[in-house]
């Protein structure tokens, strides 16, 4: 594979979501400084007030991917990272040396390269292994932390889907192409801020949150919270027993 491919950040959002914006492109800068590349913030109307992010505003179209797919296409890079908008992350959940290894790799052949191992989400490890990804692996398409090429994610990008709708529905069109890898063990870990619309892990989100930072959601309950990681248990346990 070819090395100093370009590669830019793509944080794709809305204007419903700006408040967490000072989270989640803080993030991105500490991923941007190690690639060496530049930072865009997808949105309806509303700007980023940092300067140094890139603004791609996309207007209230019918749908997320709609949106999506007017910012990759207004991006110049071959190819681009997906950083969702509710992700965060600390600077020891980034395996530097496996991600600038996975940047050296990138060329022609490569379509997809997810950046988490989803058993473990949220802990960077040492590896840089890839593997292939099968065809009719489940969540191939994963939006989690991943790098796409521009072309190929603009193919995959229908209208009238969300972002988990798109996760299930791309992992099966993806099926004609090739050159879909996997990371053996997450390079860029990272925590959800929020599901469903609400914050989950408030008191963990308090610590991450500058005093003039507000966030304009829910907190998730506890009935909530335990409904959602018995749902997370139960598809750890199937990526267990039937992998994907």
């Amino acid at each position: 594979m070819k090395n100093q491919q370009q590669i830019a950040i793509l944080v794709p959002s809305c204007d419903k979501y700006s408040s967490l914006w000072p989270l989640s492109t803080s993030y991105a800068k500490q991923i941007s400084a190690l690639l060496n590349c530049e930072i865009y913030l997808s949105s309806n109307t509303l700007r980023p007030l940092d300067c140094s992010i890139k603004s791609l505003v996309v207007g209230n179209l019918n749908s997320w991917s709609e949106e999506v797919r007017v910012a990759v296409a207004a991006i110049t890079a071959e190819f681009i990272l997906v950083l969702l908008d509710d992700l965060v992350g600390f600077a020891d959940q980034i395996n530097i040396d496996g991600l600038n290894s996975i940047k050296n790799r990138l060329d022609h052949s490569v379509s997809y390269v997810g950046l988490v191992e989803p058993s473990n989400k949220q802990s960077a490890g040492n590896s840089a292994e890839l593997s292939i990804l099968p065809v009719g692996s489940r969540y191939r398409a994963s939006l989690m932390p991943s790098i796409w090429r521009k072309e190929v994610f603009l193919e995959l990008l229908q209208l009238s889907e969300s972002p988990w709708q798109f996760e299930i529905s791309a992992s099966m069109r993806s099926k004609d192409y090739h050159g879909w890898y996997r990371c053996h063990q997450t390079v860029i870990g990272s925590y959800n801020l929020v599901i469903k619309g609400m914050l989950y892990k408030p008191n963990m989100i308090k610590s991450l949150l500058h005093p003039a930072i507000a966030l304009d959601f829910p907190h998730m309950g506890l009935m909530k919270t335990l409904i959602f990681k018995t749902n997370i248990l139960k598809h750890h346990t199937y990526l267990r027993l039937f992998g994907g």
